[in-house]
């Protein structure tokens, strides 16, 4: 076979895990945005907001 046509034909058959890693990462995305932007963490977020504001902290 041609070794271009062999080529190609690898290349094809790892698109499978391309589109694997591309879904793993759109979830891990959108869980980091949801962890992120969730009601329950606001006072977390706040505080942390904060932190370099504080006075007392000698570094």
């Amino acid at each position: 076979m041609h070794p271009l046509i062999e080529q190609a034909r690898e290349t094809i058959g790892l698109g499978w895990m391309a589109a694997v890693m591309t879904i793993l990462f759109m979830v891990a995305y959108f869980g980091w945005i949801w962890y992120a932007y969730n009601p329950a963490h606001k006072q977390m977020w706040d505080e942390a907001a904060m932190l370099p504001f504080e006075e007392g902290i000698d570094l």
